[in-house]
Formats: C-alpha cells, sequence, structure tokens
C-alpha cells in the first residue's frame, strides 16, 4: 500500500522499487468490479481492509456502512480482507502461513460447515471472522462485511 501508487498486489518476485512493473496495480482489479462477472477477493495481507481505497463505489459505502451490502451486490463483489486498514496480518510458524489463510482453509475443509456439510460464503465469512480474532487474540480484525444478497452468487456452495 502506497498512498501515493494505490494498492499493488506482490508476488514472491516482486520489486518494491518498480510496482509498475513488477506488481498487479488495484485498478486492474478495480475494472473487473465494473463487469458483468462475479468477483470473489481474498486478500491476506497486512492492512488489506483498505484495498479498496481506490474503489469510487467502495468509497462511499464506506461513508454509510449500511450501504456497503447495496453497493456489493449491486457490483457482485465480495472481499474477504484478512484486516482492516490499521492492523497488521499475522503469521505463525505452526499455521505454515498466516492466521486468514489457517481459517480459510480450516474453513473450506469443513470447519465452516453447516449441518449438510455445505460452506456457504456467510457461513465462511463467520468462521473466518471468529477464528482470525482467536488465533491472534483479537490483534487481528478481518474485514468481510455482512452480505445480504441473493441469487447465485450469494448462496454459492463453495466447498461440500
Amino acid at each position: 500500500m502506497n498512498t501515493e501508487q494505490g494498492y499493488y498486489f506482490l508476488t514472491s518476485d516482486a520489486s518494491p522499487d518498480q510496482l509498475e512493473k513488477t506488481g498487479a496495480s488495484w485498478e486492474i482489479f478495480n475494472a473487473i468490479t465494473y463487469s458483468n462477472a462475479h468477483v470473489l477477493l481474498l486478500a491476506d495481507t497486512c492492512h488489506a481492509g483498505d484495498i479498496t481505497g481506490n474503489s469510487d463505489w467502495q468509497a462511499r459505502a464506506k461513508a454509510d456502512p449500511n450501504q456497503f451490502s447495496q453497493e456489493a451486490n449491486l457490483h457482485n463483489v465480495l472481499v474477504f480482507a484478512s484486516s482492516s486498514g490499521a492492523d497488521v496480518s499475522q503469521e505463525d510458524d505452526s499455521w505454515g502461513h498466516g492466521a486468514f489463510t489457517k481459517a480459510l482453509i480450516d474453513g473450506l475443509n469443513g470447519g465452516a460447515a453447516d449441518n449438510k456439510g455445505m460452506v456457504y460464503i456467510d457461513t465462511l465469512r463467520r468462521y473466518v471472522i471468529t477464528t482470525v480474532q482467536k488465533l491472534t487474540k483479537k490483534r487481528q480484525r478481518p474485514m468481510i462485511p455482512r452480505f445480504t444478497g441473493s441469487g447465485e452468487f450469494f448462496e454459492l456452495v463453495l466447498a461440500k
């Protein structure tokens, strides 16, 4: 995250000195949100809650938190951010990765399943938030808004 250059996704071989050449600008992903595609973005980075800072529709939604669900439904976008904009994402060698990724994997492997063994967007959302806060003793707060949408995207079975 850079206030002058915006948010960039960096792979292991990216160079912070050459973001435009070696990273993927948020603007690429922002363009997708205005397409007809359904987008589920999972971001496990420090300050991930700021990932959508350049997105006009999410900036408007931040001004009115009740509007976030409506805006997300309108654009068919779900963002699971590992931490708030002020938080550092926590890692532990025993997990093999960050708390957020651990919670996602565990949730998809059955931890977030309902009584029929299905993992839906909302059950995964609740599981990830609870698990990350437990693993990190509330030092990390995933930013995953509750979506009130309907239709195939919101009823999508992620795992069973």
